[in-house]
């Protein structure tokens, strides 16, 4: 087993890998020791994506004189709420079957349950998709004067998600 390296201020890896793997690999590890904590950080980024976005719209207004710009920002806000939200029930019921089985079985369960992890992966970066699609339209919602400012930036989200895309 590989000893793990450490020094400060760097982030820990092991010898053999780096330490977290990679949220949204391709091909997910079926070992356990990197199934378990893949699925505990995208769990994280989900969480911390569908947070954001619960808090957004509870304390969002609505431009009364948009309301094209209402239903687009509203609705693709809801749809990322709604993937991210089956994104994480699925790989919490995924950790918990995980740590309640004897070890001996939790390694059969992860093989088992590879397609589980691609589709995490794909609601996380379909909430992540829908999330910038809303915020295109927030500006307009929240702040009609600068209703370049979300556009601008979202529009730059988006075309360096596809860049990184492009990369896997």
């Amino acid at each position: 087993m590989a000893q793990a390296i450490e020094t400060p201020g760097q982030i820990p890896t092991t010898e053999s890998q780096p330490f977290p793997p990679r949220i949204l690999s391709y091909k997910p590890s079926t070992s356990l020791s990197r199934a378990v904590p893949c699925l505990r950080s995208g769990s994280t980024s989900t969480a911390f994506q569908v947070g954001n976005v619960f808090y957004e719209v509870l304390f969002s207004g609505t431009n009364l004189w948009a309301p094209v710009a209402n239903y687009a920002y509203f609705g693709l806000s809801v749809s990322t709420l709604v993937l991210g939200s089956i994104a994480l029930m699925i790989a919490s019921e995924i950790l918990f079957r995980i740590e309640e089985l004897p070890s001996k079985q939790q390694g059969r369960l992860v093989e088992k349950l590879t397609r589980h992890f691609r589709l995490i992966r794909v609601l996380y970066m379909a909430s992540l998709l829908s999330w910038l699609c809303s915020m295109l339209f927030s500006s307009v919602v929240k702040y009609p004067k600068l209703w370049w400012a979300s556009l601008s930036w979202s529009a730059g989200g988006l075309a360096s998600l596809q860049q990184v895309a492009k990369l896997w």
